[in-house]
């Protein structure tokens, strides 16, 4: 595999797995394993890397926080998410800031070492569920809300975001808007359906069958690993 891949996980157990996972597979290797956010930082200002595998979490911080910047400054870096917790919000922001897909620590190894050989496809498999909630959350069709069918497509879109607990920077890289044309929207949108706060319309929307049956769904932890829970 001719890419070079930075490793970002604060755990030391891990940093040992996912390399004795690579290391069974002749054309996976991670060239290096940094484990705080000054290390990443220092790391991708030291080595060009292709690939940066990262926890969701490092150092008990949000990834997220960091991968704005991240993706601000090096654009061709893919950054594939090892993650520790199933979560439709954190696959959703994963989205926003163009991940190359989503991983979960509970799902089978093949399936990380099976995104880390896409690479030479450049495109993620099939079954990967950022896929699916790119797709879904980029879809043009929107349903219309009963009783409030004034929201424009744009308008139902974002609500159905919200509802995935992105913010308007979130939504805004999400749809390729301008965050001020976010935040228009959403005082339309608060003054259409009179609710509060963002917070409110997302609970609303949520509640909407039309709109909440469009959103993605993610697929529970494996049954092996809740049975040995």
């Amino acid at each position: 595999m001719p890419f070079r891949i930075l490793c970002a996980d604060s755990s030391a157990i891990a940093q040992r797995g996912i390399d004795s996972l690579c290391r069974q597979h002749s054309h996976c290797r991670i060239d290096r394993f940094v484990s705080s956010r000054t290390e990443l930082r220092q790391a991708l200002a030291e080595e060009h890397f292709d690939v940066l595998v990262a926890d969701s979490r490092l150092e008990n911080v949000d990834f997220m926080a960091d991968a704005f910047d991240i993706r601000c400054q090096m654009k061709d870096l893919r950054m594939l998410l090892f993650a520790e917790y199933r979560s439709s919000t954190l696959v959703a922001r994963a989205v926003a800031y163009e991940c190359y897909d989503v991983v979960f620590r509970d799902s089978p190894g093949s399936e990380f070492i099976e995104s880390l050989q896409s690479l030479e496809q450049g495109r993620p498999p099939e079954r990967s569920v950022l896929v699916q909630f790119r797709s879904s959350m980029t879809r043009t069709e929107w349903p219309a809300i009963p009783k409030f069918p004034f929201l424009t497509k744009r308008e139902t879109q974002i609500v159905a975001l919200l509802g995935l607990g992105l913010s308007n920077r979130e939504v805004s890289l999400t749809l390729g808007i301008g965050i001020e044309t976010t935040k228009e929207h959403m005082r339309n949108i608060l003054r259409k359906t009179k609710q509060p706060d963002r917070t409110a319309v997302a609970v609303w929307g949520l509640k909407q069958p039309s709109l909440a049956a469009c959103l993605p769904i993610l697929e529970p932890a494996p049954n092996w690993v809740s049975s040995s829970a």
